[in-house]
């Protein structure tokens, strides 16, 4: 994920989400060049701002810490760019693929035009090089900046215009185009990437999520993915793993990000989704375009519509979601592996086999936490795994 912020004469800027397509040695002036042109046009900038940074890319007069974009570099792993003129390219994590940059601006324009009252801020094509989606630091913020200063009362109020949001865009029909894109990824799949669940007796669990899929869905609400406003308004960012799933396992997400786990605040808030999808879905089963679908899902709905499989299917989506969870950890600890056996790699990124073990170390933890909550949670459910 690269972040694009800075203060420049006439606005402050901030981009969350640029992700990276190709692999090319004119990456920099790629990224920096149709970026702020799209800000340009939105006024976000000046033609002076862009001619500076051109400026600085031409007599190589920027700042730059870790690992310049190149083709050695095509994942843009932890980088950071700063012009003259105060604007700053930040690049945290390896790119999105470029099937994932396709799907998230496919959903996101989708979600936006056949919705009733949700925008989902739109994804910018500007070149084959880059996508970007673009929000404003003055306005808005995402619920980790906030977090640590939230009460209470913020938090519920904000998991219940989630629900709201959950309830919408999980609740638009879909065409047959969007379907099939959406059914690209799915619980099983998922689950076949995670080793430490082979031993488990897990398929039949992601294969009833998968029976009970219904809609879109995000599929990673964590903080980050949520952005709030000045103006109490609510944005759910970032459909680039969005799937044909339960609105549940976006709930889930949420539960767990707001820190309401195991709460009776937990229970209500999946009754108030329960009340929320279920009115809109019967509105859903009659203006869905693919016909046939819509008629299977109502009777999909109708069949079992209860709270108590509502309340069900919430818990099996719960449980993927910890596995989920410890399958990130998975990632972070073989990664870092590798970069214990890369010395140069190591040196370009400044980091030390301390530091490396240490965040190894780490991960290690939270993923065998989060295996242990999934199994504590399944016994709690009396869900067979």
């Amino acid at each position: 994920m690269i972040k694009l912020f800075g203060n420049s004469k006439k606005k402050e800027t901030k981009l969350i989400h640029t992700f990276v397509g190709r692999n090319t040695a004119k990456l920099e002036e790629e990224l920096v060049y149709y970026g702020v042109k799209q800000l340009l046009e939105q006024e976000k900038i000046t033609e002076n701002d862009i001619e500076k940074i051109r400026e600085d890319i031409r007599n190589e007069t920027y700042n730059i810490t870790g690992v310049p974009f190149s083709d050695k570099n095509p994942n843009c792993i932890h980088v950071k760019m700063e012009f003259s003129n105060g604007l700053e390219f930040i690049c945290f994590g390896k790119s999105a693929e470029t099937k994932e940059i396709e799907r998230e601006f496919s959903v996101s324009k989708y979600i936006t035009d056949n919705s009733k009252g949700i925008t989902v801020p739109p994804i910018y094509k500007s070149s084959d090089f880059i996508a970007f989606e673009f929000l404003d630091p003055r306005e808005q913020s995402t619920i980790t900046e906030r977090m640590p200063n939230m009460a209470e009362k913020e938090k519920d109020e904000i998991l219940e215009k989630i629900i709201d949001k959950i309830s919408v865009y999980s609740n638009i029909p879909l065409n047959k185009k969007m379907t099939k894109l959406l059914k690209e990824n799915d619980y099983v799949k998922e689950f076949k990437e995670w080793d430490f669940a082979k031993k488990l007796n897990y398929k039949h669990i992601a294969k009833t999520l998968n029976d009970n899929r219904l809609g879109i869905i995000e599929n990673g609400l964590h903080p980050n993915n949520i952005v709030t406003g000045k103006d109490d308004s609510l944005l759910i960012i970032d459909f680039g793993k969005a799937m044909y799933g339960v609105p549940q396992t976006d709930l889930a997400r949420a539960v767990l990000a707001l820190g309401y786990e195991g709460t009776e605040k937990e229970e209500i808030a999946v009754e108030r989704l329960f009340q929320k999808y279920g009115k809109r879905f019967i509105e859903k089963c009659s203006d869905s375009e693919d016909k046939e679908e819509a008629k299977n899902l109502c009777l999909k709905f109708e069949k079992a519509g209860s709270f108590e499989h509502f309340m069900e299917i919430y818990h099996l989506a719960k449980l993927h979601e910890y596995f989920k969870l410890a399958y990130k950890g998975e990632e972070i600890i073989r990664e870092d592996k590798r970069l214990l056996s890369k010395p140069d790699l190591m040196s370009k990124y400044k980091l030390t086999i301390e530091e490396i073990k240490l965040g190894i170390d780490e991960a290690e933890k939270g993923k065998n936490r989060f295996i242990q909550n999934a199994l504590n949670y399944a016994k709690l459910k009396n869900i067979k795994i």
